[in-house]
């Protein structure tokens, strides 16, 4: 019974070291990936603005995807990824932020926060989903069902109802 007792809590203190292992290999892996992205996305935008020409642009990412993906594999490099990679960098333009939120957030989170337009608006979703710990598909979720606007709509007529209470002659 001793001997079944103290294998069983070896077993359960190994396992904890494996999980543990196993955490830190992917939000290592996760981290290294987005800021790989980043910084290739980076790093095309700045030779495509010294050339400053869209159609040679185009040719180069086209030609780009093609060679990276007979080094590496179709996974990951296709031209719309790349895409994505130089919306990155310009969408998010500084490597210190990136590098912090590639600790919570991976690169599918960024590509939910890439269809968002409005700077303020991406930036509400991107500090939502650090503090609430949002996987991808509850930020999805949360984008789609306008989760911004609603707030936003709160606070701007929380707000208009306190500029009408406390204007002159109508303070309380």
């Amino acid at each position: 019974m001793e001997i079944e007792k103290s294998a069983n809590n070896l077993y359960h203190e190994i396992l904890q070291l494996v999980e543990e292992a196993r955490s830190f290999v992917a939000n290592t892996s996760n981290k290294t990936i987005t800021l790989l992205y980043w910084r290739i996305g980076e790093r095309i935008n700045k030779d495509l603005l010294d050339n400053k020409r869209a159609e040679y642009g185009k040719q180069i990412v086209s030609q780009l995807a093609t060679q990276l993906q007979t080094q590496f594999g179709q996974r990951g490099f296709q031209q719309r990824n790349i895409r994505r990679m130089m919306q990155f960098a310009e969408l998010f333009p500084d490597l210190k932020i990136v590098s912090e939120l590639a600790t919570q957030l991976s690169w599918s989170h960024f590509i939910e926060l890439f269809t968002i337009k409005d700077h303020l608006q991406r930036e509400f979703y991107t500090q939502m989903a650090l503090y609430e710990k949002w996987g991808t598909k509850q930020l999805r979720a949360k984008i789609d069902g306008m989760l911004y606007e609603r707030t936003h709509q709160r606070s701007n007529r929380n707000l208009k109802a306190f500029i009408d209470r406390t204007r002159w002659g109508n303070a309380e």
